[in-house]
């Protein structure tokens, strides 16, 4: 007999990035998957080779400029406004060497954190145009984004709407079994399946991934940071502002 892992059935679905940049939906977990985790293990070790190559350089300026080890971090990070304009000139292969890979090692897992994360977390909008009734055959949404075939569920709140025939993207009329409630424009659902989200696209590629705007890279990125901490320092600061609206909703990039 397996164990039986005991979770919150369904995730918050949230928006992340900006109408400039490109906005997409992801499941909030409060986690980060242990596979996830190994996905990003090769990147992480190549930024840690970064800190191998600054520490070897703090060695070497400490042992030629006849300083200490915390005096050669203190310049080589331009820390407490010390000029190390002498100690940058005189290194500057070093540290050219040095900004360029850890820059790339970031951009690098950045890029990879977004690959990770759409393609596991990536939830599909549905956006009611019209105000549905409840025992209504139909709905109207705002253009879709996704492709949905017959008996595909839609979970808006907690009513889970089941479509009747196949539809293709900009399609705007949905035939359903009847609405289980009243539903309002303006909601948005997502894509479900035996009442759970479906998340994730097995289709996305790193080359889509580095596609996307910068901007859109770096949100998801914090979104990931977010949930490697459990979004407790961000809810500590929302908890304060108890009239804002916190639900967010937009289109995801396909």
């Amino acid at each position: 007999m397996l164990p039986l892992i005991q979770k919150k059935s369904l995730p918050e679905i949230i928006k992340v990035g900006t109408d400039e940049s490109g906005y997409l939906y992801l499941a909030k977990t409060k986690s980060i998957t242990v596979g996830e985790r190994q996905e990003l293990s090769e990147h992480e070790r190549k930024r840690g080779q970064g800190s191998v190559m600054a520490s070897n350089l703090i060695n070497k300026i400490a042992k030629e400029q006849g300083i200490s080890t915390v005096e050669a971090r203190n310049l080589l990070g331009g820390i407490d406004n010390l000029d190390n304009s002498q100690i940058v000139e005189e290194y500057a292969k070093e540290f050219y060497d040095l900004s360029t890979f850890i820059g790339s090692a970031d951009l690098d897992i950045k890029v990879a954190v977004a690959h990770i994360i759409i393609k596991n977390r990536v939830a599909y909008p549905i956006k009611v145009a019209v105000d549905g009734n409840i025992n209504d055959k139909k709905l109207t949404v705002e253009p879709l984004t996704v492709n949905l075939t017959h008996r595909q569920g839609i979970r808006i709140g907690s009513s889970y709407i089941i479509a009747e025939g196949n539809y293709e993207i900009d399609n705007t009329l949905i035939k359903t079994q009847p609405l289980p409630a009243s539903i309002k424009a303006g909601s948005v659902g997502f894509l479900s399946s035996n009442y759970f989200y479906v998340l994730g696209s097995s289709e996305w590629t790193l080359e889509m991934t580095k596609q996307l705007d910068e901007i859109l890279i770096n949100d998801i990125y914090d979104f990931f940071q977010n949930e490697s901490n459990r979004w407790e320092s961000v809810e500590t600061v929302v908890q304060d502002e108890p009239g804002e609206d916190k639900t967010q909703l937009a289109l995801p990039m396909e």
